[in-house]
């Protein structure tokens, strides 16, 4: 069961290295910090398969080291002795390997600037786990860089000694899973911020639709840094400005009486009225109400000054009248009035 158990934590070991993404956790490397990793990944990998040959090598003489004669079990111990170097190689290469890219990763992690301060305290958080991670790793392979030959052939035992740089090399690369995480965040920050920003978008269309207060108002407390925040804010000042100039003239009425000069379901130019219907030199106001247009001059006070006005021309045109606006809307001639009398 143990060689079972060995064999699948170092195959296991192999698998993971393969599968988990440690060497391409940013695309921004330069060619020269690629060189670092492309050299790492081969030193990580050599030391992988020389723990693997190491096992392969204790498997052939294990039977030796069980013998009940001591004959056999010292002849084994001297055959294991190759296996044990190069299981100490291995931790060698492993350490060298983790080593360049965790010092390369905690320069980059130190370099970058995230965007998020949730994804910037992650970042942080993980990169103290790797420094613990990483400290004990390299702790335990550098444990057994010290022993001698004769304490390789004696004292040692192979399992022991495969457990030790085995679990230190996991250690190491939990490390340098943590930092390739760290840096996933920095990487992933152009994904998270379109997402953000699509979102934000969305939401300011829908308040654009609704073109209230409360919509405006409610975009800006959802996006306090939205990229509409600016627009917003000038939405509400100019529908709040809309409501006090409203409530101003719903208070204070602008009566402005006007003479109606002629009206047609076709649209005519200020040089053909002129021409054709009454020659003035005041401007002409064109307004379209029901089907018609409408053409105004004159702007006038009180109902009195706007009938001396029309009298004049009658003169001319004898369908000339006055007519009442209030805040610039036609109203009929006694609303006007009634208007007009209060102001008094």
């Amino acid at each position: 069961m143990k060689k079972v158990f060995f064999l699948i934590l170092i195959v296991a070991f192999s698998i993971q290295l393969k599968a988990q993404d440690l060497y391409s956790p940013i695309s921004d490397f330069s060619d020269s910090e690629l060189e670092i990793i492309k050299d790492a990944q081969k030193d990580i990998e050599r030391g992988d398969r020389m723990a693997a040959n190491a096992d392969n090598d204790y498997e052939k003489y294990k039977d030796l080291l069980t013998s009940d004669k001591k004959a056999k079990q010292k002849k084994g111990e001297k055959k294991t002795v190759q296996a044990k170097r190069n299981l100490l190689s291995g931790g060698t290469y492993f350490n060298k390997g983790y080593k360049a890219l965790y010092d390369l990763y905690s320069e980059k992690l130190s370099t970058i600037v995230f965007k998020f301060p949730e994804d910037q305290q992650k970042a942080d958080n993980l990169k103290a786990d790797a420094d613990k991670a990483f400290s004990s790793g390299e702790t335990l392979l550098a444990k057994n860089n010290s022993y001698t030959d004769k304490q390789l052939e004696k004292d040692v035992k192979f399992k022991s000694l495969q457990s030790s740089i085995v679990g230190g090399a996991e250690k190491e690369k939990e490390a340098i899973e943590k930092l390739a995480e760290a840096l996933g965040l920095y990487e992933n920050q152009t994904i998270k911020e379109n997402d953000l920003n699509q979102k934000d978008n969305e939401a300011w269309q829908e308040a654009l639709m609704e073109n209230s207060i409360s919509a405006f108002e409610k975009y800006l407390d959802s996006y306090p840094n939205g990229l509409h925040i600016a627009e917003a804010q000038q939405k509400i000042d100019e529908l709040e400005e809309k409501i006090r100039i409203a409530e101003q003239q719903q208070n204070n009425p602008e009566l402005v009486y006007h003479v109606q000069i002629m009206a047609d379901t076709h649209q005519w130019t200020n040089q053909e009225i002129k021409s054709k219907i009454y020659y003035t030199t005041e401007p002409i106001t064109e307004t379209y109400v029901d089907g018609w247009y409408k053409y105004w001059i004159g702007s006038f006070n009180t109902y009195d000054e706007a009938k001396a006005k029309a009298k004049q021309v009658k003169y001319k045109r004898k369908k000339a009248f006055v007519v009442g606006t209030i805040n610039g809307q036609p109203v009929d001639i006694l609303q006007a009035l009634e208007v007009e009398n209060k102001n008094k």
